[in-house]
């Protein structure tokens, strides 16, 4: 899924116009994009955690890492067929 197709379900879903969800869209991800790049955790609860780490002790560079949140996990999990309970036993 795209950054145009999230628009276009969100406009579905919520009776916003096709402008309006662009608008939304468009503005959540600057404001994650502004979050994120000052070094600020963005934590959405169910969803997952975004933080910027350093990608190496000595390095100046950073990077981007994504936490799922344990729903989102789940869900991933039984869709791909596995039992999450059945892991914790091995």
């Amino acid at each position: 899924m795209n950054k145009r197709e999230v628009s276009l379900t969100l406009a579905r879903r919520t009776g916003l116009t096709q402008a309006e969800a662009k608008r939304l869209t468009n503005e959540l991800f600057l404001l994650l994009t502004e979050v994120i790049s000052s070094g600020e955790s963005v934590k959405i609860s169910g969803f997952g955690t975004f933080v910027l780490r350093p990608k190496a002790r000595s390095s100046f560079c950073r990077r981007i890492v994504f936490r799922p949140g344990k729903p989102l996990k789940d869900c991933t999990e039984r869709r791909e067929g596995r039992d999450t309970h059945s892991d914790a036993a091995i």
